[in-house]
């Protein structure tokens, strides 16, 4: 039986080839924008998501932002 993070990474690959399957054929407005898209989320998820999915023992990527005088280096250190 798959873990919870095994099956997540299963409905997520299935999210993927889904997305990557999408064609949109018919000449409509803002279909080049849907084609991007769907090319966008997919490389979300083969750049990013999944790789984090599947080493759920990888250290934390985390991002500190903002503005300066805002205490980011007082949170991390």
């Amino acid at each position: 039986m798959p873990t919870g993070a095994e099956e997540a990474v299963e409905l997520l690959e299935a999210v993927r080839e889904d997305l990557s399957a999408v064609s949109l054929p018919l000449a409509l407005a803002g279909v080049e924008q849907a084609r991007q898209d769907a090319r966008n989320a997919v490389a979300q998820l083969d750049d990013y998501i999944l790789p984090r999915y599947r080493s759920l023992d990888a250290p934390l990527l985390a991002v500190v932002g903002g503005s300066t005088g805002a205490g980011k280096s007082t949170l991390v250190n």
